[in-house]
């Protein structure tokens, strides 16, 4: 919507506060070399092993958040974070490329935030899912990508207020991490498909290496819809 946020600012800095990801809530981390290791108590579970995997592990299912045809012949996965740059220059790249195959294509969207360099990637992820209990998952989804510079609760009440969501409800969900399972069952799905950076795509169940830019994209989209024609 591209709207400008405002300047409100909560009685409650507290409640602000503890929308960022304390440190010792952290059970996961991101290793810039490409590796992921995942803190769970009592045990430390070492995920560098699914480092070059290639297969979506989890397959798209209702629950997930779907656009367009969900009877599409090629399917986009997409792993994104609302903060990350790169998923900011592939949004509208994304939304071409969905226009450009119609109902040949559908894109799904599933949470990976970093929030070890995005200390707003998650709750800006639990903001949308907020929104998709809501049925307008995807007016929140591409109001936080054309508002990224200006991510934090101030801009997803301006948003909600946008969107005629409840406030106090929102403002709730977030304080309770209603939406937190959900956001971290798409991320752990992700390490489990050796999603190791944003934004990763997947086509049709396998994982796309090449760039995201547009001709890429539908490069590879076009030649997916070839081989799913050739199996007939």
């Amino acid at each position: 919507m591209g709207m400008e946020p405002t300047k409100r600012q909560s009685k409650d800095d507290a409640f602000w506060q503890r929308l960022v990801l304390p440190e010792e809530e952290r059970r996961w981390l991101r290793d810039w070399e490409g590796s992921y290791r995942w803190f769970r108590s009592p045990n430390v579970v070492q995920l560098e092993r699914y480092r070059g995997l290639s297969v979506l592990e989890d397959s798209v299912t209702t629950a997930d958040h779907i656009q367009a045809d969900p009877q599409a012949p090629v399917t986009l996965v997409e792993y994104g974070d609302y903060e990350c740059p790169g998923c900011g220059a592939a949004y509208p790249i994304v939304k071409a490329v969905w226009g450009h195959f119609d109902k040949r294509l559908r894109f799904v969207f599933r949470n990976f935030p970093l929030t070890q360099v995005h200390p707003h990637a998650e709750s800006a992820a639990e903001t949308a899912e907020f929104a998709g209990a809501h049925g307008l998952f995807w007016e929140m989804h591409d109001d936080l990508y054309e508002n990224q510079q200006a991510l934090g609760p101030p801009l997803y009440i301006e948003l909600a207020e946008a969107l005629e969501l409840p406030e106090g409800a929102l403002i709730e969900a977030l304080e309770k991490r209603t939406y937190r399972p959900r956001v971290r069952s798409d991320f752990m799905g992700g390490l489990r498909s050796g999603v190791n950076g944003t934004p990763t795509f997947f086509i049709n169940g396998r994982r796309h290496d090449g760039s995201y830019a547009f001709e890429d994209l539908v490069a590879a989209i076009d030649a997916e819809l070839l081989d799913v024609e050739t199996r007939g």
